[in-house]
């Protein structure tokens, strides 16, 4: 018989184990249930975007950029169609890459040799300039593997590549400093932008807006069906105030000086009427092109010599030695401190009280006698220096300093580019020598361009536009409109007028007087050159001493000059007499312009490049 005593019986302890594991197990399917709810009800959105990404694939379509033309709707500079050849990432392995390049070196007569290493440095991409017909050749094999992404791009291209580098610039990598404000305009890191000239300055209008397309992929990133997509819109076109045929022609001009003579130097060619450029050339130029290729350290660090990045006609500056007359004689007769028949004798030389030496006429410097009596016509057609030394004592400082502000000098002249020089003038100088009263050697030196006194050729051709014109001063101007890709104009340039110059009839016609005998009669300092007289050219000559070598040389002309249409300035650094070296090829120019330009029949403005059509299907597919 069994004793009840000897039952087993439950342990108190036993029990406490069994609450404590089905208290965890609660705990735990709560927490579960807890992380359930968060990431279904809270976190679902996100965890769908996940998976929805892992099967989508999205491309960047980068717009093309807005072309860049001249005033006849000519190409300047404009986007072409390429294509770039790459290695989906999840095949960079050896085994892949060898059967890969192997087809595109049959197909495409290459020779293609990468390894891994190579290949992530070149971010997966085996070659980013194939033609169309490249790509098509390949896309339509049968084997084509899967291994690899066709993918087109824009290439930009600067037709006259070297002739216009100057002022319509070039592009490159999103500088450092300025990465965040490009990002925040929806750039992507590795875009191109304007860094200098037209592409710059005009960055925002060029530029367009990027799209993206989606397509669903597997897990190699092989395309299995389209998606979605927002269409990318072209960068707007850039019509701009240059004549095609001008710039070319000048620059040929002043690469045969840099070539032949090693002469730097800067051509400007105006409209005096608006102050719009027909033409900039500055030498030795680059040719912006090799920025969109693949050049190495080396050679880019090759082209850098003699300083070709440097645009001379807006950054450079220049002692404007004679070529600064114009405004000396303006002051003098526009304020009349002295008659149109004034006249001061030149022996050759001008003392200054005080001073121990003598200041010196051009003619005395090298046929050791003067030009004898003259007027201010008769002065500036002979250049003669000691009659400008005589008006230092009717022009004072003060005066000096104002005509020089007055036409712009020592301020930056507001052309649409965006680094511009601003020279210098000595303002604190004249000033100071106001007070005293009189002038000293430095400031007798002002007189005839030289001494403390620094100016742009731009500066110097906006005045002499200015005076062409009879007074009015304009911030000069390459941008003629913008147009989208449809050609219809969003925006037409209007002359910016910075200040009217008081101007009276007769100082313009006592000055002009001069400035045309100056070309046109015997004993002109640009009379040598032989410029056709039926154009009536007035112009003046300047030979500015510089401390590093010859004398620099300008020539600045317009015509015709009773009503300006077209204005010329040539500086040549280090090169000699204005006369004898700058007149000579601004007689070719003015040649080239009435004899060809003008006589050409103005035709339809052409397609901009073939691939326009193009770019629209892209746009819209």
């Amino acid at each position: 018989m069994i004793n009840k005593n000897h039952l087993p019986q439950k342990s108190d302890t036993f029990l406490r184990r069994v609450n404590v594991i089905l208290i965890l197990i609660g705990f735990a399917f709560f927490v579960f249930l807890l992380r359930l709810v968060y990431l279904q009800l809270i976190q679902g959105n996100k965890y769908f975007d996940y998976s929805e990404n892992n099967r989508l694939y999205s491309k960047r379509i980068l717009a093309p950029r807005g072309s860049i033309l001249d005033r006849k709707g000519r190409p300047l500079v404009y986007s072409s169609l390429s294509f770039a050849v790459e290695i989906k990432p999840a095949y960079l392995r050896e085994k892949y890459i060898k059967d890969i390049l192997s087809f595109l070196n049959g197909n495409l007569n290459k020779n293609y040799d990468f390894k891994v290493k190579e290949l992530v440095k070149r971010q997966y991409i085996i070659d980013n300039n194939l033609s169309m017909d490249e790509a098509v050749k390949i896309l339509e094999k049968s084997d084509f593997p899967e291994a690899l992404d066709i993918d087109f791009k824009f290439r930009r291209k600067y037709v006259d590549d070297q002739a216009v580098s100057h002022f319509a610039g070039y592009l490159g990598k999103i500088p450092r400093g300025q990465l965040d404000s490009y990002l925040s305009k929806n750039y992507d890191l590795d875009e191109n932008v304007g860094i200098d000239g037209i592409e710059n300055y005009y960055e925002d209008f060029l530029h367009g807006k990027s799209g993206v397309e989606k397509i669903v992929v597997d897990a190699r990133r092989n395309f299995k069906e389209d998606y979605e997509s927002v269409h990318s819109k072209s960068g707007y076109s850039i019509i701009l105030t240059i004549d095609k045929d001008i710039q070319k022609f000048c620059y040929e001009l002043m690469r045969e000086q840099y070539e032949t003579n090693k002469l730097k130097g800067v051509v400007l060619v105006m409209n005096p009427d608006d102050a719009s450029i027909l033409a900039m050339v500055s030498t030795p130029s680059y040719d912006p092109n090799i920025f969109v290729s693949e050049k190495t350290f080396d050679e880019l660090e090759k082209i850098k010599e003699d300083k070709p990045y440097l645009n001379r006609a807006v950054n450079a500056i220049y002692p404007p030695g004679s070529i600064i007359k114009l405004l000396i004689a303006y002051l003098a007769l526009e304020n009349k401190l002295i008659r149109p028949d004034t006249e001061f004798y030149c022996g050759g030389q001008y003392f200054l009280k005080g001073w121990n030496q003598s200041f010196n006429c051009w003619i005395w410097n090298m046929y050791k006698y003067g030009h004898g009596s003259l007027n201010i016509v008769g002065a500036l057609k002979n250049s003669c220096n000691v009659f400008f030394y005589h008006l230092s004592n009717y022009v004072d400082s003060e005066k000096l300093l104002e005509g020089m502000e007055l036409f712009g000098l020592g301020e930056k002249s507001g052309i649409d580019l965006p680094v511009e020089g601003k020279g210098f003038i000595p303002r604190q100088k004249l000033l100071a020598r106001a007070k005293k009263r009189g002038v000293d050697g430095d400031t007798l030196n002002l007189f005839i361009g030289q001494g403390n006194f620094a100016v742009t050729p731009i500066q110097i051709a906006n005045m002499y536009c200015a005076f062409a014109n009879g007074g009015r001063l304009y911030n000069p101007h390459l941008l003629k409109q913008i147009e989208d890709i449809d050609s219809k104009i969003i925006f037409k340039f209007e002359p910016s007028l910075k200040r009217t110059i008081p101007l009276s009839d007769s100082t313009k016609s006592i000055i002009l007087e001069g400035l045309f005998k100056v070309v046109n009669e015997r004993g002109g300092t640009a009379h040598g050159s032989n410029f056709n007289k039926s154009y009536r050219i007035a112009g003046k000559t300047g030979t500015a001493e510089s401390p590093s070598g010859e004398p620099h040389a300008w020539f600045a002309g317009f015509a015709p000059m009773e009503k300006p249409e077209i204005l010329v300035l040539i500086l040549l650094e280090n090169a000699g007499h204005g006369g004898d070296v700058s007149a000579p090829i601004a007689k070719k120019i003015f040649d080239f312009y009435y004899e060809i330009v003008m006589k050409q029949q103005t035709s339809e403005k052409p397609k901009i490049i073939a691939s326009n059509q193009i770019i629209k299907n892209i746009h819209n597919r």
